[in-house]
């Protein structure tokens, strides 16, 4: 009878190891199957019974989901781009109310007093782009006259045509508008340069520029990008003087005056004849008397 001690245990390991891996490596792998597989087939045995039922309880415990269908999928991606579009929307409408908000703060504290601002939303536009109908008539104190704007600084027409409910605006840019007056901003206030400017019918406005010169006798010229705005009191309000025209496009050698320069503007806010809403100025006066007599209406019945 063999002990097996902890000595001849340590000697014995090695041999038992490398004789294995010999077999391994010597005997030819389908006579190696015929005598393994028996341990294969009872481990098989052994487990087998157990991972049925295993099976059986994990898949009722947590049952794997169902993948989601096509349609299912091209829901909820129509859904998700809905509600992205509602999102950004309404991102952009708060942007443009901040905005108008931040302009009434800072046109109200320059705005003489007895001015006011009527807000109002363009119906149509006429197919020549001569005219825009608004959503402001008689009954908020609209008179024919009235200076129509965008963004409450920049200059959009007069109204030429009142109704109770909705009243015509003629844009600068409209051919039948006329001429107006302005100025070209060079250096703030202290250098400008008078400007009688004519509709184009491009939606530019086109004008000669006055010859003025520095004390050294240099000519001062306009530059493009500059700003020009509205000074002509003879045909419009005090109130609408130096609202923004628009900016320099081009500037050229006047055809007419050689020693002068003309100037292409075209306002900032673009095509004036495709606008959403504008804010229409009108005397404070007016559109008290316009309250009263709505008031009035109600009281005796007629809304």
């Amino acid at each position: 009878m063999v002990i097996l001690t902890p000595k001849l245990t340590n000697k014995a390991l090695p041999i038992c190891i490398g004789a294995c891996v010999l077999l391994a490596l010597c005997v030819p792998a389908r006579w190696q199957r015929d005598w393994v597989s028996p341990f294969g087939q009872l481990a098989t045995m052994l487990v087998a019974p157990v991972s049925g039922p295993v099976n059986r309880v994990v898949q009722f415990v947590a049952p794997t989901p169902a993948p989601p269908s096509d349609t299912y999928l091209a829901q909820l991606k129509q859904e998700n781009d809905e509600l992205r579009t509602q999102l950004l929307a309404e991102r952009a409408e708060a942007t443009r109310l901040r905005t108008l908000l931040e302009q009434q703060r800072i046109v109200i504290s320059q705005t003489p007093d007895g001015v006011v601002h009527v807000p109002a939303s363009v119906i149509m536009a006429s197919t020549d782009a001569k005219t825009l109908t608004v959503r402001a008539g008689t009954r908020e104190g609209l008179g024919e006259g009235d200076v129509a704007t965008v963004n409450f600084v920049h200059l959009l027409g007069k109204v030429s045509a009142v109704r109770s409910r909705d009243a015509t605006v003629t844009p600068i840019t409209a051919r039948n508008a006329g001429d107006l007056e302005g100025v070209v901003i060079i250096e703030g206030l202290a250098v400008t340069l008078k400007t009688r400017l004519t509709p184009a019918g491009d939606g530019t406005l086109v004008g000669d520029v006055e010859d003025k010169r520095t004390e050294d006798g240099k000519p001062i010229e306009p530059a493009a990008g500059q700003e020009v705005r509205l000074l002509d009191n003879a045909g419009w309000p005090a109130h609408a003087q130096m609202l923004i025209i628009g900016k320099i496009e081009d500037v050229s050698p006047s055809p007419r005056q050689p020693l002068r320069k003309q100037i292409t503007v075209r306002p900032v806010i673009g095509d004036l004849s495709r606008v959403g809403e504008v804010v229409l100025r009108l005397p404070m006066q007016r559109d008290r008397i316009a309250g009263e007599d709505e008031s009035k209406q109600w009281q005796g019945g007629r809304p």
